[in-house]
């Protein structure tokens, strides 16, 4: 973790309330954020800003993938630090990775 991101989590937690869920983020209204309201406020506007095309959170765990297999990750470790599970459908993951890795060859 950065010393940034750090830095940014101690602030944070100055005035963090302990609440009954333990959550570390709330909304005004005390509830957690919803995924897709975090996208639309949080995570479009700097996309937006960086002139970088519209994505969204899974986005992150594709690019996580393709770096760890880029610097000699292994497919199946790569697999279970991204939180790839048995219920997700198979040809998704076999064509993600095949597409990657055909790009790196």
């Amino acid at each position: 973790m950065s010393e940034a991101l750090v830095t940014i989590l101690k602030q944070h937690l100055e005035t963090w309330r302990p609440n009954p869920e333990g959550f570390l983020f709330l909304n005004r209204n005390g509830w957690p954020y919803a995924a897709n309201k975090v996208v639309e406020y949080g995570l479009w506007p700097v996309l937006d800003k960086q002139k970088i095309e519209r994505a969204g959170m899974h986005a992150f765990r594709h690019c996580h993938a393709s770096l760890l297999i880029e610097v000699g990750a292994n497919p199946t470790v790569t697999k279970h630090r991204c939180g790839i599970r048995m219920h997700e459908p198979r040809w998704e993951h076999t064509a993600t990775s095949s597409a990657i890795l055909s790009v790196m060859q």
